[in-house]
């Protein structure tokens, strides 16, 4: 009976998810400086203008596989299209990048990209952010 409430409690993750980024910069220090202050502001606001133009859009299938797209990206590879294979164990998605723009992925494209589901959203901390975190948080 058990098994029965959590098999009917676990939400899918097949279906279309729509991205935007997350910003937490709670873990940047204090400046009490008013030019560094400025400075600061001026760098998040560009920071949170940069990253809102971004649309991404993940979809998973039944059949495990998943397709990203990703338009007005920040950095220098302004569009992203992938595809791959995922797995999920409990709350974690694991996605396995076959292509990247058509081709056989390269670099950081060949590790696994690890989501958590976090509610009615899947979540994606991305690494080496240093005292800004930032993820990218999907939502139907």
């Amino acid at each position: 009976m058990m098994f029965l409430l959590n098999a009917a409690a676990a939400q899918s993750v097949v279906g279309t998810w729509h991205g935007r980024f997350s910003v937490d910069t709670s873990k940047l220090p204090k400046v009490t400086d008013l030019k560094q202050k400025q400075l600061l502001s001026d760098g998040l606001k560009r920071m949170h203008t940069t990253l809102g133009r971004a649309v991404m859009t993940l979809t998973l299938k039944g059949d495990k596989t998943y397709r990203f797209v990703g338009e007005n990206l920040p950095g220098p590879n302004k569009s992203s299209h992938t595809e791959g294979t995922y797995a999920q164990v409990g709350n974690t998605l694991t996605l396995t990048t076959k292509k990247e723009n058509g081709k056989p992925p390269k670099g950081e494209a060949l590790k696994p990209h690890k989501l958590t589901v976090e509610g009615s959203h899947l979540v994606r901390k991305l690494e080496g952010a240093g005292q800004v975190r930032i993820s990218i948080i999907f939502g139907r």
